[in-house]
């Protein structure tokens, strides 16, 4: 996806830039977007009303996190906290306020 495409997601690039601190060295990309394969599964930790617990595909993420920005803007994405699998096929990153 041509970087240009990404500006919608602007609200979100704390976020992403902490995630990809988290993973320097261990994903291909220079978007958040682009670390995840076109068929992968994004599962949350969480459980927000109304947030689904799985999506299937980068698009589907991107469609999900589209309108992000229009009730909220992040100010900051700090003190990253990086818990290594020792599963290869699976990671897990957390991030405290």
């Amino acid at each position: 996806m041509p970087k240009t495409d990404y500006k919608i997601f602007g609200a979100l690039n704390p976020f992403f830039k902490v995630v990809l601190k988290g993973l320097k060295g261990l994903v291909d990309g220079e978007h958040y977007f682009d670390t995840f394969a076109e068929d992968a599964i994004f599962e949350s930790r969480y459980h927000f009303p109304g947030w689904p617990s799985r999506i299937r595909g980068r698009a589907n993420l991107m469609a999900s996190l589209s309108g992000y920005g229009n009730t909220i803007r992040l100010q900051s994405g700090d003190k990253l906290r990086v818990h290594h699998s020792q599963d290869d096929q699976r990671g897990s990153e957390g991030l405290l306020s």
